[in-house]
């Protein structure tokens, strides 16, 4: 609403090509908002410890809960498109944790686009991964 109304009175007060661009620009930042708070990086072990999305795990044949991991791996899966927007989450993962796990599975399975910048966040997660001596396994 606020972009079509900022629309509307720049066409008023200023002239139309200002108002197609500034609303363009304002529906270009509204966009990657929204596309951000839909794609998040999960850790799929404490999903299934803590019982969040069990209703939705028992209807997935691959579902995290319904496979044994064993220690020393660690499971994340990337959910919703990948790009510039939500690519800086990946790079947080491993510094963050205490020891750097032997195995890391990136379950990639529901993405469904990803864009140059999520590709380089990825090549520079694998650089990290192959720094730490961490395997960096990419799935689906």
């Amino acid at each position: 609403m606020a972009i079509l109304l900022s629309a509307f009175l720049l066409t008023i007060l200023v002239d139309l090509t200002v108002a197609v661009a500034v609303g363009m620009v304002l529906a270009a930042f509204l966009f990657i908002k929204r596309m951000s708070s839909l794609s998040a990086v999960t850790q799929l072990r404490s999903l299934s410890e803590e019982g969040e999305g069990e209703f939705l795990e028992e209807k997935d044949p691959d579902a995290i809960s319904k496979k044994q991991v064993p220690l020393g791996v660690e499971v994340y899966e990337i959910n919703g498109p990948f790009f510039f927007g939500v690519a800086d989450t990946l790079q947080h993962i491993l510094p963050n944790m205490e020891r750097p796990p032997k195995v890391f599975i990136l379950r990639m399975r529901k993405v469904s686009t990803i864009d140059a910048t999520g590709l380089h966040a990825l090549d520079d997660f694998y650089d990290k991964c192959q720094r730490t001596g961490t395997t960096l396994l990419l799935s689906e």
